[in-house]
């Protein structure tokens, strides 16, 4: 097959582009894997580099002396219940499985694509799953293993959302599209009003849903993921440190990747309710020193 340019092309035929879409597809383990973005960014990685860069997307498999090691001495497991725990978890068929320290709950892998796992989570001492996207499956599935199930949808660009912006950071975002020359003042006034208006009612809503995702991390034996159990599943990890009184001494889950996502906690802060701080758990001292611990936290940050 001939193209005119490049531009056009969806794939080549040359024998060294055949051979590596080839032992790429051997490294597609499952439907979760990122095949296409593989295929299109590294089409001409060694064998050896290949595997280091699968191996990184997919994770490793942790064993139960690594996965001691993510726990403090105070939490280091001792009776042979914990242990039992731990070699459940770790010999699981899903990735980046680690615990969250401090308290008796997990992260990793979403088990959307593996149903299968779900009694063995249970055997194991999880009572909730929290899904980060949203799947139908996942949800059914938990409910008839009879483990409560929680539907919070994190992005890897979260912070985007409007409710990431103050009322009036929102007005003045929305005004230029409705100012148009020679438009009615009365006319954009009301348009705006509008907009202003679904802002509210969404605001409500995130923050309904914000408080149930709070309330369910301050439980223990909880398994929370997302597709790879890694960028999402910070998100939402760097959430619950910081939103959540019981979990200040949880990793704060801050990388280069969702830094953004920091930077507009104080904005999200802004926007909370009493009525949302009280459901959560806060205390007058917590409150307090929110924006401190952010401040002191920036401060730290090496990036």
């Amino acid at each position: 097959m001939s193209f005119k340019s490049h531009d056009d092309a969806l794939g080549f035929d040359d024998v060294e582009s055949v051979s590596k879409r080839a032992y790429i597809r051997e490294h597609y383990i499952d439907h979760l894997s990122p095949y296409y973005s593989v295929l299109e960014n590294n089409g001409r990685l060694s064998e050896y580099q290949l595997n280091k860069l699968m191996s990184g997307l997919l994770g490793q498999k942790v064993d139960v002396k690594s996965l001691s090691k993510l726990l403090p001495a105070s939490v280091e497991p001792t009776s042979n219940e914990v242990k039992s725990t731990f070699e459940i978890m770790q010999s699981l068929p899903l990735r980046n499985v680690k615990p969250i320290p401090t308290v008796q709950s997990y992260r990793g892998s979403t088990p959307a694509g593996n149903l299968a796992v779900l009694p063995t989570l249970k055997e194991a001492g999880i009572k909730k799953v929290v899904d980060l996207h949203g799947y139908d499956v996942l949800a059914e599935a938990c409910e008839e293993c009879a483990l409560d199930y929680l539907f919070f949808r994190v992005t890897e660009e979260f912070e985007e959302q409007d409710v990431f912006l103050t009322r009036e950071q929102f007005i003045r975002k929305m005004k230029p599209f409705y100012s148009i020359a020679g438009a009615n003042p009365n006319a954009v006034q009301e348009q705006l009003d509008r907009a202003v208006a679904k802002w509210d009612v969404n605001l409500k809503q995130f923050f309904a849903k914000f408080v149930d995702f709070i309330q369910t991390m301050q439980s223990e034996n909880v398994y929370i993921g997302c597709e790879y159990g890694t960028s999402r599943t910070n998100n939402a990890l760097m959430l619950n440190h910081f939103f959540n009184p019981k979990a200040q001494k949880t990793p704060n889950c801050i990388t280069k990747h969702n830094f953004g996502l920091f930077q507009r906690l104080d904005t999200l802060y802004k926007n909370l309710s009493d009525l949302d701080k009280s459901q959560m758990g806060w205390t007058e001292e917590f409150d307090k020193n929110f924006l401190l611990r952010l401040k002191k936290v920036r401060a730290e940050l090496k990036f």
